[in-house]
């Protein structure tokens, strides 16, 4: 029987619920959000004791569907102040859905100064463990002796040293199928924060001893519809991601003027630079190392985006390595040394750090002129400063929007507190609509518009924000359901989606139920903002966006505010399909 688990972490007391048979079409962001709209009054300190750390598989968790059990995490941000989902791949969503797990809600703050473990045995018990010895630990070495402890047989979700003191970008790290590294991110928000704060050093899930068999109620149904979706997956050109994962937008964007440069000034990457990190040159320098391409984040996924990348020693130093954290922390550092960037990316991870804040930061701190553009050993004095909770690397545990504000920066690539990821919104504006109206900040997971040219998209000026609403409602079903990846090849034929859920559940929805459902959840996060204190003024961009142009096409973003908030009005979205 799927399940829920409620921990207390001032009583060290565990909880266990049946997972209401009402909720069955909520899982993922649209779990989290309904549980924190419902549980967690918008005004309080995101790092106090009545905040609430969700954890929530997505809706197909535990059944085949690809990349279904997906995880997504959920809090309001100390970044943000606002609501917040964050969402990973990997393991942990993998092995909650085989434990039949469908939320872990954790409440309150220890007393002390000790550290705790959640751990979820073979038979599906769950324990509060003493972590203390695992204490000032980073994510590699901390995998190290989780295994040691708890067997091969694991998944974990933890924090390094970033979530233990508290920065607010700090993140939480899933491990990954396969090779059990833990390079597969709930990155944007400051999650790992949030954790560190409930004095909870890592959740640790075993291998069920009994294979979970889910309780299909039409399972040839299912698996019929799981063919139909690998065989419109093999005619998608998403079947392009497979060649180096998101790191292939690298040469696209550059083209299109959307790739960010030295700190989103609008300038354009040379050639020259551009050459050292094309997609086909990644991939050579990741196979001429003995690395891979195509794999796997979790098992049964067919998007295959995941890398493995080893170092010129040819030892393993990084996975995945995403399009955001290549552009963020290279040519929008001045950065295009591949080594150097996948270095970063490691980092990151080991501390449990959003990649996407660290390199807007180090961006910021290169504008200002605190230190030179593009400087290789002014960033590992970084990382090293970090790593030792000291200087510019402390301050830089702030997230990007505080760190530019304490040194004094002019250009802050922020949107409600939280670091533009890497898409410039002067060429790419039905994205900055996105990002100046979510309710989770500038996040390209909240709805990336896709455009054709350099500034517009395949339809009017003035039309950007509702292509902006489709894609903000599309990008809350993938947070519902499984990554954009695997869902994208089911949108030529959305009944794929709901054969999916007439063959788990038995429920006979048509698609625009899901739909509703999704509105409904995007409205729930605004009206929590709201109460939180937000309005319609914190949807913007920054200002330097609209006053510096594009070296590209001289474009600026140029939406006015009333057209912004056009892209709110969701429930459009439904009248249209009557």
């Amino acid at each position: 029987m799927a399940r829920i688990f409620e921990v207390d972490m001032k009583a060290l007391t565990v909880s266990e619920s049946p997972f209401p048979k009402e909720w069955l079409l909520y899982g993922g962001r649209g779990l989290t959000s309904k549980l924190l709209c419902e549980m967690v009054d918008p005004a309080v300190d995101p790092l106090g004791p009545d905040n609430l750390l969700l954890f929530c598989p997505l809706v197909l968790s535990g059944t085949a569907a690809p990349s279904g059990s997906r995880l997504s995490v959920g809090f309001k941000s100390p970044l943000t102040g606002t609501i917040k989902e964050s969402n990973a791949g990997g393991m942990l969503g993998y092995m909650l859905g085989q434990q039949d797990v469908r939320a872990i809600i954790i409440k309150n703050i220890p007393d002390g100064d000790g550290w705790w473990l959640i751990h979820i045995d073979a038979h599906g018990q769950m324990h509060i463990k003493g972590a203390d010895k695992y204490a000032g630990l980073n994510n590699y070495d901390l995998q190290k002796s989780l295994r040691q402890d708890f067997g091969e047989n694991i998944a974990t979700g933890s924090i390094g040293l970033a979530g233990e003191r508290l920065y607010n970008n700090a993140s939480i790290i899933t491990t990954e199928f396969l090779t059990n590294h833990p390079n597969r991110t709930a990155g944007r928000g400051g999650g790992g924060a949030v954790m560190g704060s409930r004095r909870l050093k890592a959740i640790v899930v075993e291998k069920p001893a009994e294979t979970f068999k889910f309780p299909y109620a039409d399972k040839d149904l299912f698996m019929k519809t799981l063919k139909r979706h690998q065989k419109a997956h093999e005619t998608s050109p998403l079947m392009g991601i497979r060649f180096i994962g998101t790191a292939g937008n690298i040469g696209n964007t550059a083209r299109r003027g959307i790739l960010p440069v030295r700190n989103f000034s609008g300038e354009i990457l040379e050639d020259e630079k551009l050459a050292r990190v094309e997609p086909e040159v990644m991939r050579e320098t990741i196979l001429g190392r003995g690395g891979k391409v195509a794999q796997r984040c979790m098992p049964g996924c067919i998007g295959l985006c995941s890398n493995e990348i080893r170092n010129k020693d040819l030892e393993f130093l990084t996975g995945s390595l995403e399009y955001e954290t290549i552009a963020t922390n290279g040519p929008n550092c001045d950065n295009t040394d591949f080594d150097l960037i996948a270095e970063m990316d490691r980092f990151c991870d080991n501390i449990g750090i959003d990649t996407i804040e660290f390199g807007a930061s180090v961006g910021v701190a290169m504008d200002a002129g605190l230190i030179p553009w593009g400087d290789k050993d002014a960033i590992y004095a970084i990382m090293d400063e970090m790593q030792r909770g000291v200087g510019l690397g402390d301050k830089i545990g702030l997230g990007t929007d505080l760190f530019g504000r304490e040194i004094g920066a002019k250009r802050i690539p922020t949107v409600k507190g939280q670091a533009i990821a890497a898409y410039d919104p002067r060429a790419n504006k039905g994205t900055g609509v996105t990002y100046a109206t979510s309710a989770m900040g500038a996040d390209h997971t909240a709805g990336l518009v896709h455009e054709d040219g350099h500034v517009g998209d395949p339809v009017k000026e003035d039309e950007k924000p509702y292509y902006s609403m489709k894609s903000q409602l599309d990008a809350m079903l993938q947070d519902y359901y499984m990554c954009t990846f695997n869902w994208g090849s089911t949108m030529p034929d959305p009944t794929i989606i709901t054969d999916y859920i007439k063959g788990a559940f038995g429920l006979d929805v048509p698609f625009r139920k899901l739909n509703e459902l999704g509105i409904e959840t995007l409205i729930a996060e605004i009206a929590f903002n709201e109460r939180a204190g937000f309005t319609q003024k914190d949807d913007k961009l920054p200002e330097f966006f609209s006053t510096q142009p594009s070296g590209f096409d001289g474009a600026v973003f140029d939406l006015t505010p009333e057209q912004l908030q056009s892209a709110k009005q969701y429930r459009v979205l439904l009248e249209e399909e009557t």
